[in-house]
């Protein structure tokens, strides 16, 4: 199986603040925008802006997430490999998606769009 690059997160407090200095500072307009999420694609990546969620906590940098057509086999390896997994994906707009993180305690998610 191949992952590719899908999404680098960027948890938020606040939407509002944190999507205006993007938009200023990027120079471009959101793909999409709520009180949840607010995306930007650069070269083809998505950046995405994501309010604050468990285990996730703005200030520790960015959460890289990967696109895989089976959530449930990367939950499997990324468990016997010794890394954390939530205890259960959510489903967004695009897919669904579970946050992880490796044996150093840097999160990652995985999402399986809801086409593949």
């Amino acid at each position: 199986m191949e992952a590719t690059l899908d999404t680098v997160l960027i948890p938020v407090r606040d939407m509002t603040r944190a999507g205006a200095f993007y938009i200023r500072v990027l120079g471009i307009t959101p793909g999409y925008k709520s009180e949840h999420w607010t995306s930007f694609i650069l070269g083809g990546v998505q950046i995405g802006l994501h309010r604050v969620t468990e285990g996730i906590e703005p200030g520790g940098g960015v959460v890289p997430c990967y696109r895989t057509k089976n959530l449930a086999e990367i939950t499997a390896r990324v468990q016997s490999e010794g890394g954390w997994v939530s205890a259960s994906d959510h489903t967004t707009p695009r897919g669904s998606l579970r946050d992880f993180r490796d044996t150093e305690g840097n999160p990652f998610q995985f999402i399986q769009l809801h086409e593949d």
